[in-house]
């Protein structure tokens, strides 16, 4: 029998693809390596240098091009998402704090009913001046979002009521209330005009009335939560030239309040009195901000 012939060392060949080793006379070289230790073929490319493999190497190698395919889209797909993601976007000096002194001046008006009865008269709410805390945070340097905390006590009246037989024409002092009012508003900031920096924005309302006090004529009185829009228009005016630091802001909102209001009169009248109330406020902001 014809001896194999084997590859001087170093110059050792794969027997041609297509061929077995019997016929090109050469020893395949994984009859050379240890199982274990036999090397992983990897060709360029797949559908023309997988014909001499077997079915099952050929099975193997075919679901690589697929897989990598896969890695590579799933990365793409991974770095466009971080490139749209609110944190690569994250505008720098984010944050913006103000502290302004708000007057809080209501339009308001109502309507009476006792009984199912409209009775003539109005109400009149006082005008109040406090101070207030506002957060914004910018999404960019056009769009933020800002939501403002301030608690307001009001002075409430009935004016101008008249029940038959028993009043005309009367003032009824109803005491007082707290308004709790956080308003969210979505601003767009213009940022063409140098330090001078304009803003529009809309939201929602929602009022909390807490510390209810009757007076001296009713037996009770209770308010009922609000929901409602809100708009607003103001600037910044940058006093440092910092791309964040100090500015110095006016801001001016309409907000509609409007509540359900029962006024018990049992004592003085006989009845309790119900009153659906727009208070309405126009709210006039002025104040330091300091972005960061």
């Amino acid at each position: 029998m014809t001896p194999h012939r084997i590859a001087a060392p170093g110059a050792i060949r794969l027997y041609p693809m297509g061929r077995t080793h019997k016929q090109s006379g050469l020893l395949p070289i994984r009859a050379l390596m240890p199982r274990g230790a036999r090397p992983r073929v990897k060709t360029v490319n797949y559908q023309s240098k997988n014909k001499g493999l077997t079915p099952t190497h050929r099975n193997h190698f075919s679901g690589y091009r697929p897989m990598k395919n896969f890695l590579l889209a799933a990365l793409m797909a991974s770095a466009a998402w971080a490139g749209t993601s609110p944190a690569a976007q994250a505008q720098d000096n984010a944050w913006m704090l103000r502290a302004r002194v708000l007057g809080v001046l209501p339009d308001e008006s109502g309507t009476l009913k006792a009984g199912g009865a409209t009775l003539p008269g109005n109400v009149d709410i006082g005008d109040q001046y406090v101070p207030e805390f506002d957060i914004t945070y910018f999404f960019n340097k056009h769009i933020a979002a800002e939501l403002i905390l301030a608690v307001t006590p009001h002075d409430v009246k009935a004016v101008s009521v008249t029940v038959p037989g028993a009043l005309t024409d009367a003032t009824i002092d109803l005491g007082d209330v707290w308004l709790l009012p956080p308003t969210l508003t979505a601003q767009y900031h213009f940022t063409e005009m140098g330090r001078f920096k304009p803003y529009v924005g809309a939201g929602i309302n929602a009022t909390f009335f807490f510390n209810e006090d009757q007076g001296k004529v009713a037996d009770g009185i209770s308010y009922d939560s609000s929901v409602g829009p809100a708009l607003q228009a103001g600037f910044d005016y940058d006093l440092d030239g910092e791309p964040g630091g100090w500015a110095f802001n006016a801001d001016i909102k309409k907000i509609w309040i409007n509540t359900d209001v029962t006024v018990d009169f049992t004592t003085a009248l006989g009845a309790k009195v119900k009153a659906d109330v727009d208070i309405n406020p126009l709210v006039i902001g002025l104040g330091l901000g300091y972005k960061f």
